[in-house]
């Protein structure tokens, strides 16, 4: 082997070794939390990941759009932390990967303890009255679910109620609207949350939420940041 040929094999195997190095560093920087969270897909969204877990190949690996990346980001669900969900009506675990999801375990897995997110059906809720803010063409429907706003739209929300001014309004960002909307909550619907310990009734409007009497809204469970601690 000449000179020239000992320089380059050379030079492939380094590539090889701090390639190896790299992916093992990042791979242990990565968060491997197990959540104790049971996440809701939308409704096309589980459809896809159900179909793939069908699929003849039997694979266990879904790629997700980078808006339902998106999502996982803003409900802080990092790459390898391992959570729940109910695919096809199966409950199932599994794990956030740097493109989707991995699928882990199919068989055993209880979500008697995980707390669903973002969005829960509630049996309790009765309809409100829908009061005098009626808007021709807006869906007034008091929906029967309980609605888990991240961390970040949740402390929005506490600051504008601790400000004591009147209206109750909130912006929303046009990604928490299309997610809102991903899940079927439409413009002057009205749900049931949670904010820092006090139960609310929100109404989605154009481009915000507003918040209503306290007294209007119905049973729900504790916040995401105390239930995942």
């Amino acid at each position: 082997m000449n000179t020239n040929k000992i320089i380059i094999a050379s030079a492939i195997a380094l590539t090889f070794s701090f390639s190896s190095v790299m992916n093992g560093f990042s791979h242990s920087a990565h968060d491997h939390s197990n959540l104790s969270l049971n996440w809701i897909f939308a409704k096309g969204t589980a459809e896809k990941v159900a179909m793939t877990l069908n699929s003849a190949h039997n694979t266990k690996v879904k790629d997700l759009s980078k808006f339902e990346q998106k999502k996982l980001d803003h409900y802080e669900i990092k790459v390898g932390n391992t959570f729940k969900s109910v695919i096809a009506g199966k409950p199932v675990q599994m794990k956030r990967t740097t493109t989707g999801i991995e699928i882990d375990k199919a068989d055993q897995v209880s979500l008697a303890s995980a707390w669903q997110i973002p969005l829960r059906k509630s049996n309790s809720i009765a309809l409100a009255s829908t009061g005098a803010h009626q808007h021709v063409g807006h869906d007034h429907s008091q929906l029967p679910y309980e609605w888990e706003f991240s961390i970040a739209t949740e402390n929005k929300i506490h600051s504008r109620i601790s400000s004591g001014e009147k209206g109750g309004f909130v912006g929303l960002t046009q990604f928490e609207q299309k997610l809102m909307a991903r899940y079927g909550i439409k413009v002057g619907n009205k749900i049931n949350s949670l904010i820092d310990g006090q139960k609310i009734l929100v109404e989605r409007t154009s481009g915000e939420i507003r918040t209503l009497d306290s007294n209007d809204a119905f049973s729900v469970a504790s916040s995401m940041e105390t239930s995942r601690m």
